[in-house]
């Protein structure tokens, strides 16, 4: 985003855990981004530190085959999705050869602690890019109510609804995907 020239915008796509991602490039850079899409992600406030908004999420979510690496002091570091979570949470609505793709190809997801406890935003830059959620609906990862609720405490500018899709929405439906994106670079850009 530094290197991006002056009078430069970008569309940013964040999913799941990259809605911090987004947000974080959105509080640094608000003058480089012509958009902020949440793909059924976690999308802050400026009050909410991410551990906040990620212990609402699992909550009422369990954690199945879902293994949390810890370090010496018993941080969780890093996250390990099981076979079992990934079937029932991640890809439960996408074709099978790509579940069984997600399965061979999974990685630990690294959790950056330190990052997790403090409040990413700030008041005077919250707001100043054009956020849009769209929601996933048969998302069992950040199931509907749980999207709807961060929408109605941090409201985006707009909301698009994918019906059908699980959390890999770009797996189970691509073209859908493909039809809300172009439609937010077209209106925003």
């Amino acid at each position: 985003m530094a290197s991006l020239p002056d009078g430069e915008k970008v569309a940013l796509v964040g999913h799941s855990y990259g809605g911090f991602s987004i947000s974080l490039a959105m509080e640094r850079f608000p003058e480089k981004i012509s958009v902020a899409v949440f793909l059924t992600a976690f999308m802050p406030y400026y009050t909410w530190p991410p551990a906040m908004i990620l212990g609402a999420a699992f909550k009422s979510n369990p954690f199945m085959d879902l293994v949390l690496v810890n370090d010496s002091n018993h941080k969780p570091v890093s996250v390990h999705y099981g076979p079992q979570f990934l079937a029932t949470k991640l890809y439960n609505d996408s074709p099978t050869k790509d579940l069984e793709l997600g399965k061979m190809l999974v990685r630990p997801t690294r959790f950056y602690v330190d990052d997790l406890v403090k409040n990413l935003l700030t008041e005077k830059n919250f707001g100043s890019v054009t956020r849009v959620f769209i929601i996933s609906g048969d998302d069992q990862m950040l199931p509907v109510h749980f999207q709807k609720y961060m929408i109605k405490y941090s409201p985006p500018k707009e909301v698009k609804h994918i019906a059908g899709s699980d959390h890999m929405v770009m797996i189970s439906k691509p073209f859908e995907l493909y039809i809300s994106l172009q439609q937010i670079a077209d209106k925003y850009n």
